[in-house]
């Protein structure tokens, strides 16, 4: 029995011998004196390995570590990592440079001072561990039986791009921009943002109208002759309004320590100033930003003898994007040269660029700092699929080829934004990575790997027809059906018919995965929704399968319920449509009523209007109109109808359209078509809209036919309306007509004759 316990004794000491030379001890060690960010990196590497491993790494200052120790991660910039940067890494960082190094069964994580240390941590999780953070709430953490990393293992790297900013509320939280190595909105423990003072489009912040034009309407804009103090922009050879200008930007700067950069720059709109000395020197320059670069070199100038480290950011962008021929930025000026206008189904180097490369060719040889405003959404249609993926990483490659250190990526919307947010963040950080094996990594863990495929074919059937198709696509006008056709959208629709089934089996219907792949394929369910008619008679009409929604009521209903559960940025529906005589019959008796237009007792609707054919029929002996309306105020932002117009007997329609934004009951706001202009105008009962036809636009390109469906597309902007007849742009940039207010009405009307409309598709945002 002694024996026999003598024996246990042995064994179990064994056993506890072998599990602790087994199990390594290891500690993460900071400076003595560490920084905020320093700290933070300790903090994320503890967390993210007790994550990985279930253990928890001691954080402690080097100083309390024995004089010679191993097995110790050296967060920033300790003792040791000193010693080994003399040998390994001799010159001083560049901006958020970062360094890895392996050494004695140690390792340092360390880089610039900012926040090298913080990135290094990132890094070192991401490429050597395998940690992912793609979205604020979905990571992937692998699990480690135990810590380990190679023993040679070294990493130097130094982003091109200096400032990294995803622009979408999804990317915008600070601790998911920090571990993606984004540094656009992130707070002091993570190393503060690169921030810019007055935002942009500051000319009426740093001086303002109200203030100055009575007393000085010569520094403003002179436009026809005039000087405006509204809506334009300044007079910008005008010495005392800069003198004005300078004293109160050098005040902001006093107001605000540790500034590095402040935007003085144009408004957001044209109306440039056309006096003869500023247009003398924008002729000089052949370009607009003649007159700017000439103006801030000297307010720049003034800055530097108080604030020498401070630079002043301007744009070019829209009228100033050309570069200006002979007149070269201060080296304390930075440009911000902004890519609104591009074809953005296409690199910056296709043709349909030529002038923004060419642009781009310019200020990158006179520029001392160069920064890029990108754009990867399109805001005619946020939820809608935009197919820019192919251009996304060669278009930074060429930007960063072209010395820029600065890029804001403008991507608000909701098509697989959380996918492109991700994306673009990896490759603002290294341009040189793979597109389509980024997408493949994030769908992997985003939707599961069974659905993988089936949503990079879907995107390759996209792209194919965006980039066969001879149509610029811009972040503006750019709504699917410029570019998509019947055959694209069913095939498209078959490839995420597939992934949701793949995701269901995997997953089934109540998981993450499969919410997170509803919100993503609303982009083209509203592709089929606005346009349902018109996609029927097209399979119709060319013998091929309809792919869309069977039935338009509750597809409709459903996308409306999946919008408010996801909350999307994108169009919620107030008013999803009409298809069938039923659905007109429950109208009153759900959200949705009928009622005249407009509101007084002498314009009602006709005995003749009805629903005819499941079609509504408005039979029109004179002004009459029929509404639809939603209690819940929404500002609108898109239309879609068929529409036909019937000759009464001699009666020719003189037009039909729509009415919208009605601010009471007594006036609205119109807009409508003859057989060949479009009109808008208000009303009233003193000046109905017969009368105040007064915006009259160029011919349509092909008058549309009585008794013959045709399509009527309206996408409503902040300032202006784009109108489509027949997918046919017949009217852009067309003045919003007052009242801009909008409560929930829209009807059509007509004069004369007979209007029928069916299929109506209504979007907007709640208010």
């Amino acid at each position: 029995m002694k024996n026999l316990l003598s024996v246990f004794v042995v064994f179990i000491f064994s056993f506890f011998s072998l599990l602790a030379a087994e199990e390594t001890v290891w500690q993460i060690a900071l400076p003595d004196s560490p920084s905020v960010t320093e700290k933070t990196a300790a903090d994320e590497l503890q967390l993210h390995i007790r994550l990985m491993t279930g253990t928890e790494f001691p954080i402690c200052a080097e100083s309390n570590l024995p004089s010679t120790c191993e097995h110790v991660l050296y967060v920033g910039a300790t003792r040791y990592t000193k010693s080994i940067l003399e040998t390994k890494h001799p010159e001083p960082f560049l901006f958020d440079e970062i360094f890895i190094k392996a050494k004695d069964s140690n390792l340092v994580l360390c880089g610039h001072e900012r926040r090298g240390a913080l990135y290094a941590v990132y890094t070192f999780l991401e490429d050597v561990c395998g940690c992912r953070w793609f979205t604020p709430e979905v990571s992937r953490i692998p699990s480690l039986s135990t810590f380990s990393f190679p023993d040679d293992l070294e990493i130097s790297y130094a982003p091109k791009i200096h400032s990294r900013e995803m622009y979408n509320p999804n990317a915008q939280s600070c601790i998911f921009s920090a571990r993606n190595k984004g540094n656009g909105n992130i707070d002091a423990q993570h190393g503060g943002r690169i921030s810019i003072l007055n935002g942009v489009h500051s000319f009426f912040r740093l001086i303002p109208p109200e203030k100055y034009f009575e007393d000085h309407p010569d520094w403003f804009s002179e436009i026809d002759g005039k000087r405006v103090g509204e809506d334009t922009q300044l007079c910008l050879t005008n010495d005392e309004m800069r003198e004005e200008l300078t004293k109160n930007v050098l005040q902001e700067l006093r107001d605000n320590p540790g500034t590095t950069i402040v935007d003085i720059s144009q408004n957001d709109r044209f109306k440039f100033c056309t006096c003869e000395k500023c247009r003398a020197v924008d002729e000089e320059e052949d370009s607009h930003a003649g007159t700017l670069i000439r103006f801030l070199n000297l307010v720049a100038a003034d800055i530097e003898k108080e604030f020498p480290d401070v630079l002043v950011e301007t744009l070019a962008y829209q009228y100033t994007r050309k570069p200006p021929k002979l007149v070269k930025p201060r080296e304390n000026l930075l440009i911000r040269l902004c890519s609104i206008e591009c074809d953005f189904s296409r690199p910056f180097t296709a043709p349909s660029n030529a002038d923004f490369f060419n642009d781009l060719s310019g200020w990158s040889r006179i520029a001392p700092h160069l920064f890029i405003w990108d754009y990867v959404t399109n805001y005619d249609d946020l939820i809608g699929p935009h197919p820019n993926w192919r251009v996304l990483a060669p278009n930074i490659r060429t930007l960063t080829d072209h010395h820029m250190i600065g890029l804001f990526e403008e991507g608000e919307g909701d098509d697989f934004c959380e996918m492109k947010n991700w994306v673009l963040m990896k490759l603002m950080w290294n341009p040189d990575l793979d597109t389509e094996e980024l997408m493949t990594e994030f769908c992997d863990t985003y939707y599961g790997k069974e659905a993988t495929p089936y949503i990079l074919k879907y995107w390759e059937i996209l792209l194919d027809a965006a980039q066969g198709r001879n149509v610029s696509i811009g972040c503006f006008y750019a709504h699917a059906w410029r570019w998509i056709d019947i055959q694209t959208l069913n095939a498209a629709t078959i490839q995420m018919r597939l992934a949701e089934d793949a995701i269901q089996r995997e997953f089934g219907i109540d998981s993450p995965e499969y919410l997170r792949f509803r919100k993503s394929r609303l982009a083209i369910d509203s592709v089929w929704l606005r346009g349902y008619g018109y996609w029927k008679s097209e399979a119709q009409r060319l013998n091929l399968p309809f792919e869309g929604p069977v039935d338009f009521k509750t597809a409709a209903k459903h996308f409306s319920e999946i919008c408010e559960k996801v909350k999307i940025q994108g169009p919620s529906l107030d008013i999803v449509g009409q298809e069938g005589k039923a659905w007109f019959n429950e109208l009153p008796q759900g959200t949705f009523t009928l009622y005249p237009l407009p509101f007084n007792s002498e314009w009602t609707l006709t005995s003749e209007s009805s629903i005819n054919d499941g079609n509504l029929l408005l039979n029109m002996e004179a002004f009459r109109g029929i509404g639809i309306y939603s209690s819940t105020e929404y500002l609108p932002t898109e239309l879609v109808a068929e529409f036909k117009i019937q000759p009464n007997d001699s009666q020719t329609p003189a037009f039909m359209g729509l009415i919208f934004g009605a601010d009471d009951k007594n006036s609205y706001s119109y807009i409508a078509l003859d057989r060949k202009n479009v009109l808008v105008g208000n009303a009233s009962p003193e000046n109905p809209a017969s009368v105040i036809f007064d915006k009259p636009s160029p011919d349509v390109v092909q008058p549309w036919e009585y008794n013959q469906w045709h399509q009527l597309h309206i996408i409503f902007h902040k300032s202006y309306i784009t109108l489509y007849v027949d997918n046919v742009s017949v009217y852009q940039w067309l003045p919003y007509p007052e009242p801009k207010k909008t409560d929930g009405k829209i009807g059509f009307l007509s004069e004369k004759g007979s209007v029928s409309v069916r299929n109506l598709f209504f979007a907007g945002y709640r208010l």
